[in-house]
């Protein structure tokens, strides 16, 4: 996932009848236990704050040759991550204990983002955060 230079993120959710081993990912994690489910919630919370930290460095300005290139991402507008992206993750490492989240990692650091956002969506209810952080923007109180 990156933002395009309209501001938009090349992202799209994937379909339920999209991939069929999404059902299968409702089903595991359907069957944790509540503890188990809240300590999911707690990893994946962590680890959305590590990949932010990530982001944080990619667009740093003293990083701009990581910056999105609009040319190469131009075919990646608007379009679905790609089933083998899905396909090549371990999600029985993620969703089963100890929950091993750093296993979507595989998917590399163009897909890595837009296979989280399909995690987030088959944990439901969905991930929220206490407070947001917005990238690019400093945090002000009022």
């Amino acid at each position: 996932m990156w933002i395009s230079d309209d501001g938009r993120y090349n992202i799209v959710d994937v379909p339920e009848d999209a991939y069929p081993g999404r059902a299968y990912l409702v089903e595991l994690v359907e069957s944790l236990e509540a503890d188990e489910h809240h300590t999911l919630v707690t990893r994946m919370q962590e680890f959305d704050d590590a990949m932010i930290d990530r982001i944080e460095v990619l667009v740093d300005e003293d990083a701009p040759e990581v910056a999105p290139d609009p040319e190469r991402e131009a075919p990646y507008v608007d379009e679905m991550i790609p089933r083998r992206v899905l396909d090549s993750v371990d999600w029985d490492a993620i969703l089963t204990p100890p929950f091993r989240i750093e296993a979507i990692d595989v998917v590399g650091d163009r897909w890595r983002l837009d296979a989280w956002s399909f995690l987030e969506s088959v944990v439901e209810p969905p991930v929220t955060r206490p407070s947001a952080r917005n990238l690019g923007s400093s945090s002000t109180s009022s």
